[in-house]
């Protein structure tokens, strides 16, 4: 269900460290469905054999990082505890924080009934205890002292109760999201503002809750009762726990002196703050963690932080240990080889193989000496991806007949159907298109009624599939000449109405070709479309799912018995077309079933518009997978929270005040009278004469006479909120 993970070094025995670890692992519960794991970075040798012993006698687990010499990093610690764990939550509690049993019933009884978001977020709360506080608690049975100290909080006990934080290091999150949002950045160094950075990535991607005001303030506190600032937007990730019961008691220590503290903590407030910015502006998380649990070890052809990689940061976590290396590292095939056999890699990832002939290269060695490898790149459908075991678009096996040419299974038609009816009626597609007008008012505006058309779907002349798949077509350039003569020999009431690819400027000329407007859209096209030829473009398996004759002049994926049939020349093209016949429907249902409950992958994706060489494409940079599909493993189904609480919601009740008057005019103070007067100002624009609307960041009108009122009715009660407000 979840491991606890402890992050933990000491120099030596007498440390208060080592004291409190012989605490926590004799005395913490360890219950069913909860794994400890503490996580030594480079404590002395005798110290962890000794610790080894003891977590052993106690079930609880240690990993060694043996790092001892280096500067302690407790975000290494926690992120290798991640890596190494094996249950679906993870969470981080240190030495000097604890609980009873109960708060560890309730955490797993919260877990199981979890929202089933894998964006889920939230926190265990923590009452810093003082001295005395400390010294009491741990006289006390633990249960009884959960009670006794909760009401301690309650009743703004001071003496007791040192601080109250609502959000901590410890964050109950799943791991598969915790290692694909990049866990804790290494740039930080020894202590300050390293958790801050990880809460907010989790936070800003679990879209929970509204975001604060003056979103970047250090200014605002937990306790502060305006909702500015990124505390107390984090608060709200704890707060129902710390209502419902659910904390932990930090017990009181010195604070060891650290030299260079105050200048090391500055400079990682500053880090904190750039990365903040940064991934509001360009969406940038650290890259992935991978699964350093799994047995399978996946050497990835990528750099670890490019793009593509950063983009399939959810997938990282399930892809086994991830290692990564780019083609130009090897000099060759032979290094290539020895690598994978000297180091255990149990399968190779490839982005596009035929993107450059050094990953093609090493594509084809792989293909040659049967070591296994997955190939990922985007599908034909709109949100669709794949990771192929077989190969790379049209000369992949995971196509063939035998992998989908079965009968449908109970079920499976009426889904499959209803899937490709709502997708032909959407707007859905692959590259960016105009707005849908209908079938028919495409072929008013075009001059097509009474024709009959054969839509041709534009390739970019530099695409891996036209390079390698383009077979009888040879090249765009050759297509369109293709295209040009066809135009000469069809019947008069024939049309060939081409559409140039949405990310091409230009585009080869087509004599006797009707051109579309380039933001047409696709499905419009297809919908009038009396046959649909392609060189090998994904728009032919969208032409199959609209029922009309497909053919392809290049090799295509989708060509086969039933489906697009692959012409060879132009008189061949002239022949197919005197006699006309549609796909079986049979065998679209069985393809198109067997691409979306099967093979592809499917991921909300975000894409960035990138020019080079004067040539535009479209970059995926971020996929949320919503079902993830790996060779050799159960397909994962991913939900997202999107929205996050509306502001009506009780969980802003703590400052409600300051969102209830979120928008309100701030009202003009009168001005004085003049003794003379004045000379009349110049007009005011409209915009500067409309009165200002700002959040008020004052009480509101009347809270001083409420307060009071309440002062002199209650005063016991007025302390105490009083109190309680200053420490939460």
């Amino acid at each position: 269900m979840i491991t606890i993970i402890t992050p933990f070094q000491t120099r030596n025995r007498d440390d208060y460290l080592h004291h409190r670890l012989r605490r926590f692992v004799t005395q913490e519960p360890v219950i069913d469905g909860i794994h400890r794991l503490i996580v030594d970075f480079g404590s002395p040798d005798h110290i962890v054999e000794e610790l080894e012993a003891l977590c052993a006698n106690h079930g609880v687990g240690l990993m060694r990082l043996n790092r001892r010499g280096e500067p302690f990093s407790i975000g290494a610690c926690r992120n290798a505890g991640a890596q190494a764990a094996t249950t679906e939550f993870i969470t981080f509690q240190d030495v000097d924080l604890t609980a009873p049993p109960s708060v560890y019933r309730q955490l797993l009884a919260n877990l199981r009934a979890a929202p089933p978001y894998i964006n889920h977020l939230e926190c265990i709360p923590c009452l810093y205890l003082t001295p005395p506080g400390t010294q009491e608690y741990e006289s006390m049975d633990a249960e009884a002292a959960r009670t006794l100290f909760h009401q301690y909080f309650t009743e703004a006990d001071a003496e007791r109760v040192q601080m109250y934080a609502p959000a901590t290091s410890a964050i109950v999150v799943r791991r598969a999201f915790y290692l694909a949002m990049g866990g804790v950045r290494q740039e930080f160094f020894g202590h300050g503002y390293e958790d801050f950075e990880m809460m907010n990535r989790l936070a800003w991607k679990s879209k929970r809750f509204i975001r604060s005001h003056d979103y970047y303030s250090h200014d605002h506190k937990y306790a502060s009762l305006e909702y500015k600032g990124y505390r107390t937007f984090f608060s709200l990730f704890g707060r129902q726990n710390m209502a419902a019961g659910l904390f932990f008691c930090h017990l009181y220590h010195p604070s060891p002196p650290s030299a260079g503290y105050a200048k090391r903590n500055a400079a990682n407030r500053m880090l904190f703050e750039r990365f903040a910015k940064t991934l509001d502006k360009d969406a940038d998380v650290p890259p992935a963690l991978s699964d350093a649990a799994s047995q399978t070890r996946t050497l990835a052809l990528s750099g670890r932080a490019t793009i593509p990689m950063r983009s399939i940061r959810m997938a990282i976590a399930h892809l086994g240990n991830v290692v990564y290396m780019e083609p130009a590292d090897f000099d060759d095939e032979a290094a290539f080889l020895s690598y994978v056999k000297d180091n255990g890699i149990g399968q190779v990832l490839f982005l596009t193989p035929y993107g450059n002939e050094q990953r093609l290269a090493l594509y084809l060695a792989c293909r040659a000496h049967g070591i296994p490898y997955l190939v990922f790149d985007r599908g034909a459908l709109p949100r669709s991806w794949f990771f192929d075991p077989c190969g790379f678009n049209a000369d992949s096996a995971s196509y063939a007949p035998d992998k989908w040419d079965v009968e449908l299974p109970d079920g499976a038609r009426e889904r499959t159907e209803r899937y490709i009816d709502e997708l032909i009626a959407s707007e859905a597609t692959l590259e960016e298109n105009g707005e849908r007008i209908g079938a028919d008012n495409l072929r008013t505006r075009y001059s097509l009624h009474g024709k009959r058309v054969l839509f041709v779907p534009m390739q970019r002349p530099g695409d891996a599939v036209i390079k390698h798949f383009a077979s009888h077509a040879e090249s765009v350039e050759n297509f369109c000449f293709v295209l040009s003569q066809l135009s000469l020999r069809l019947p008069s009431d024939w049309r060939i109405v081409v559409k140039r690819h949405p990310l091409e400027s230009s585009m080869p000329p087509i004599p006797g070709a009707v051109l579309l407007d380039p933001s047409t859209h696709v499905y419009d096209a297809l919908a009038a479309s009396d046959a649909v030829l392609t060189v090998n473009s994904g728009v032919g398996l969208l032409s199959l799912l609209f029922g009309k004759p497909t053919f392809n002049l290049g090799t295509a994926f989708y060509c086969h018995d039933g489906l697009s049939v692959q012409v060879r020349d132009l008189e061949d093209i002239v022949q197919r077309l005197a006699g006309l016949a549609r796909p079986s429907r049979e065998h679209v249902l069985r393809f198109a079933h067997y691409l979306v409950d099967t093979f592809y992958s499917f991921a909300n994706t975000d894409y960035r518009k990138v020019t080079e060489g004067g040539s535009t494409r479209n970059v995926a940079i971020n996929l949320d997978f919503t079902e993830l599909r790996l060779p050799g493993q159960p397909s994962r189904t991913f939900q997202w929270r999107t929205e996050p609480a509306k502001k009506s919601s009780p969980v802003y009740d703590f400052y409600r005040s300051y969102i209830s008057d979120m928008g309100r005019a701030v009202p003009a103070k009168p001005a004085p009278a003049a003794a003379k007067a004045a000379p009349k100002p110049a007009a005011k624009s409209a915009a500067a004469a409309a009165p200002v609307k700002a959040p008020a960041a004052k009480a509101a009108p009347g809270s001083v006479s409420r307060k009071l009122s309440k002062l002199m009715r209650d005063p016991r009660r007025f302390l105490a909120d009083a109190l309680r407000n200053r420490l939460a």
